[in-house]
C-alpha cells in the first residue's frame, strides 16, 4: 500500500465485477472523467494506467489526494458524493487508463449475494482512510521545507523498490502539500543548492540521503512506518 500510488488490493475482485455486469472500457490521458462517471453513476475498476484524484477548493486550488493504480476500484459517491457544493473532484488519467465501468446499482446488487466482496471493499476503505491520515501528518502539519522533503524521500523509497513511477513535477509536490508555486519553487533551489537534490524536466533525484534525513520527519526515518506507506 503506497500513499502516492494506491492499487487497493481489488485484483483478485476483478472477475465478480465483471460477473456483476462491468464493461471494459479505456480512457484517453489528461481528460477529467469524474463528470463521466458522476453523470453516468458508474464505479471503476482500474486495470492498466494512473488515475490523478484531486480535490478542488476555493481559494486553494487543486489538491493532489492519491494515484490509483491497476488494482484499485472507485466507488462513486461513496468516494465523492454529489452533495459537495463547495468543492469538486478532478480525475485525470496521467497515462492511457484501461479498466471495467459498472453501474453503482448492479455493483450493490450483486455485492448484497457475496460478503468476500463487501469484506474487501472495507479493507479498501480502511487502508484509504489511514492514508488521508498519513496525508495530513506528513504534508500538511510541517514546515514548508519538511512537508517537500517528506513527499521527496517517500517517493524515492517508493522508486527504490523498482517500482515504475511517472516524474515529479513541482505542481505535484505544490498539490500535495499545499504550499504555493514560488514556495516549492524556492525549497527546491535551495536543496538543489545544498547538493541534497539533482532537478530536471519531470524528475527529481535525491543526492544526499544523509543530509536530507535531517530534514524529514522522525516518521519516514521509521522502517516498521516505512513499510506500510511504500
Amino acid at each position: 500500500m503506497s500513499i502516492f500510488f494506491y492499487s487497493g488490493g481489488m485484483a483478485q475482485c476483478r472477475q465478480m465485477i465483471c460477473d456483476a455486469g462491468g464493461i471494459e472500457t479505456e480512457f484517453p490521458k489528461g481528460v477529467d472523467i469524474f463528470p463521466h462517471l458522476i453523470r453516468n453513476n458508474l464505479c471503476l475498476f482500474i486495470d492498466e494506467g494512473y488515475l490523478d484524484t484531486r480535490l478542488m477548493t476555493p481559494g486553494m486550488g487543486a489538491y493532489e489526494l492519491v494515484s490509483y493504480t491497476s488494482g484499485s476500484f472507485l466507488i462513486g459517491d461513496v468516494f465523492w458524493g454529489k452533495e459537495f457544493s463547495l468543492t469538486h473532484y478532478e480525475l485525470i488519467p496521467e497515462t492511457r487508463l484501461k479498466g471495467i465501468c459498472l453501474p453503482r446499482h448492479l455493483l450493490m446488487a450483486y455485492s448484497a449475494q457475496n460478503h468476500a466482496l463487501w469484506a474487501q471493499l472495507f479493507q479498501m476503505f480502511k487502508e484509504l482512510s489511514y492514508i488521508h491520515s498519513v496525508n495530513t501528518v506528513l504534508f500538511h502539519a510541517e514546515k514548508g521545507i519538511n512537508r517537500v522533503c517528506n513527499y521527496l524521500w517517500i517517493y524515492d523509497a517508493i522508486r527504490q523498490t523498482g517500482a515504475e513511477l511517472p516524474g515529479i513535477t513541482q505542481e505535484k509536490i505544490v498539490g500535495k502539500t499545499l504550499l504555493s508555486q514560488s514556495q516549492v519553487t524556492r525549497v527546491l533551489s535551495e536543496l538543489r543548492q545544498q547538493g541534497i537534490i539533482d532537478t530536471n524536466y519531470r524528475n527529481v533525484q535525491v543526492r544526499d540521503r544523509e543530509a536530507m534525513a535531517q530534514l524529514v520527519s522522525p516518521l519516514c526515518l521509521n522502517p516498521d512506518f516505512m513499510e506500510t506507506i511504500i
